[in-house]
């Protein structure tokens, strides 16, 4: 209990000061207010606590009515956004506040059919995801509430659901995702259980949006153990649905991730063992994103050389016009020579370039007869 303590006051210490005061007046109005989900996660964890998000016995209207700046970000779910007013006398710092809910049956594995606003703080846990989601911390009164052992799975770095997993992954099949994407974010091992349950339902459920599923990927490949959210994305049966050509690699594949820090490098080099254009097209990669990605497979995951192009070349259109050149010779010059310069074979400095298209060509006529397929392009 005096750990518990400890942990608690340490993390009033660093609580911004305007997340107080909507606990503060929430209770002067009579309300509870109970700091919830992913800052309590993350705190306990060692990391950054992020944005704190908020519950509460009070109704949307209600506190609509104590605040004198509020956005309705999410009625609809019971979320409104309490804003701040600065120094300055702009408003600023949102907090979401949102009232207790209980959720009913998912119908199409993505949203509840419908919800009900609750008024205690333990019905509204019971239907969170993972055990250390389902936390909650009354600044005000320093009650805490676990009802499912969440501070210990913590402690034991385990990834566990609040109840029946496989009731948890057919409410909402992005949990499995979830499930994967902590993996990758945190020093975690899964509940085996939770796996088997994984294993079961990935195959049959509804997937979500390819949108949601994006961001979740996203995420996990950007977490600081990115093999094992692929592992896990692999044991849960996860990635025989979302690329079978990914699957059937052995998971040693995935160890390289790690030789990576940049996540578009990450990328391409999971992507390069299938077809790389039609998982982003299908996963909502944005064109940017994926043009980038396509050129590090191109280049082989050579981001330097994948970087360059014909804008970098020392030598510019006038200095090849100097030489005789025109229209179209000049772009095929261009290309060659950037070819030679990612290949190692010159020089990017403008004596070197123009000495090197000089021995390669003797008379300008012959560059019309470039073959460019084989080059590496601009």
């Amino acid at each position: 209990m005096i750990e518990k303590e400890k942990d608690l006051r340490a993390l009033l210490a660093i609580l911004p000061a305007h997340v107080m005061s909507v606990c503060q007046t929430l209770h002067r109005h009579g309300y509870e207010a109970f700091i919830v989900g992913g800052a309590l996660r993350n705190y306990f964890l060692g990391k950054a606590i992020g944005e704190i998000d908020l519950a509460t016995n009070a109704r949307p209207d209600q506190v609509m009515t104590i605040f004198k700046r509020v956005k309705a970000t999410g009625v609809r779910y019971g979320t409104v956004t309490v804003f701040f007013e600065g120094k300055t006398g702009a408003y600023h710092d949102g907090v979401e506040v949102t009232t207790y809910r209980s959720e009913s049956v998912y119908s199409d594995s993505r949203h509840p059919d419908s919800i009900q606003f609750e008024t205690t703080i333990e019905a509204d846990l019971k239907r969170r995801d993972f055990t250390m989601n389902a936390l909650a911390f009354d600044p005000v009164s320093l009650r805490e509430v676990d009802l499912f052992g969440g501070r210990r799975d913590i402690q034991l770095r385990v990834l566990r659901c609040v109840g029946k997993p496989e009731l948890r992954f057919q409410e909402d099949s992005l949990r499995l995702f979830r499930a994967c994407r902590f993996q990758a974010e945190y020093p975690l091992k899964l509940d085996a259980p939770m796996v088997a349950a994984g294993r079961r339902v990935s195959q049959s459920v509804l997937f979500p949006s390819a949108e949601r599923i994006y961001v979740e990927l996203k995420k996990l490949m950007s977490g600081s153990f990115p093999e094992k959210g692929w592992r896990a994305l692999k044991k849960m049966g996860v990635l025989r649905r979302l690329d079978s050509m990914l699957d059937s690699q052995a998971e040693e594949l995935f160890d390289g991730l790690s030789s990576y820090q940049d996540v578009s490098l990450r990328w391409a080099f999971i992507l390069q063992h299938t077809d790389a254009g039609q998982f982003l097209r299908r996963n909502r990669f944005s064109k940017k994103e994926g043009a980038w990605i396509a050129r590090l497979i191109r280049f082989n995951l050579d981001i330097e050389h994948a970087r360059l192009s014909v804008k970098d070349l020392a030598v510019s259109g006038k200095d090849l016009m100097a030489l005789g050149l025109s229209g179209r010779q000049i772009g095929k010059v261009q290309r060659m020579l950037l070819d030679a310069l990612r290949r190692g074979g010159v020089l990017n400095d403008k004596a070197s370039l123009l000495s090197h298209f000089k021995l390669a060509y003797n008379r300008v006529d012959e560059i019309d007869m470039i073959d460019e397929e084989g080059l590496t392009g601009g």
